[in-house]
This record gives C-alpha cells, sequence and structure tokens, in this order.
C-alpha cells in the first residue's frame, strides 16, 4: 500500500490559509444562570487558516486537548464567535508559540456562510498568484 492510499482525508469542508486577529478562551465551570458562561484568561493570536468547520489557531500558551473552547474570529470587520473543542495542539518550532486546531461545534448559519465564502475566496486568490 502507498503512502497516499494509507493517507485518508479527514476534512470536510475547504480551508484557507488565513491571518485574521483570534481570541481562545477555555470555558471553565458550568454556569450557574443561561448566559453567564464563565471562562479562563483569553488566548490572543491569530488564525493560520480556517474552514466553516473549524480553525487552527496560532497562540502563546497550549490547552488540554478535548477542552470545550470558544474562539472570536474578525473576518472582513466582523467579528465570530464559534464555539468548539480542541482537536489537536502543536508546537511551532523555533516560536515558542502553540498551535491549536479548534473543531467548531455547530456555527450559526450567517457564521458559516462567511467562513465559506472567506475560504472560497481565498483559495480562489492562490490560484490565480
Amino acid at each position: 500500500m502507498s503512502p497516499v492510499e494509507r493517507f485518508h482525508e479527514r476534512r470536510h469542508a475547504p480551508r484557507a490559509a488565513l491571518r485574521v486577529p483570534a481570541v481562545v478562551s477555555e470555558r471553565a465551570a458550568p454556569a450557574d444562570l443561561p448566559c453567564d458562561e464563565e471562562h479562563l484568561a483569553p488566548l490572543f493570536g491569530e488564525s493560520v487558516n480556517v474552514s466553516e468547520r473549524g480553525a487552527l489557531v496560532e497562540v502563546d500558551e497550549p490547552i488540554c486537548l478535548g477542552r470545550p473552547v470558544v474562539v472570536i474570529l474578525e473576518v472582513r470587520g466582523q467579528k465570530l464567535r464559534l464555539d468548539g473543542r480542541v482537536a489537536r495542539t502543536t508546537r511551532v518550532r523555533g516560536s515558542g508559540r502553540i498551535r491549536i486546531a479548534v473543531e467548531f461545534s455547530e456555527p450559526d448559519v450567517r457564521a458559516r456562510a462567511l467562513l465559506r465564502a472567506e475560504a472560497r475566496k481565498v483559495s480562489a486568490q492562490a490560484v490565480f498568484n
């Protein structure tokens, strides 16, 4: 079996190299009241790539695998709040930065459409450059 045959693509949506401001907050304890969520101190960074189903975000500190998080991305002047979980963490060699792969739970229709459009736009620009 060739390496290509062994490789299985897990992504279900096109992703695009998109560098935008990002804030990742790990959820702390469950809230006592609705809309009274508690979060640990936010991590400020920037996205590396995004799709309608997830994002790879570069920050200064790790978050444990599987932890629920809230990601805020600023795309086209709009702040998108996306709930998800940490799917993977990796350290960037030589920089000390951490890349956190976040799988979004269920982005709302507006957020999903905006992320899909942005991924297509960035992908089309890459083809023509």
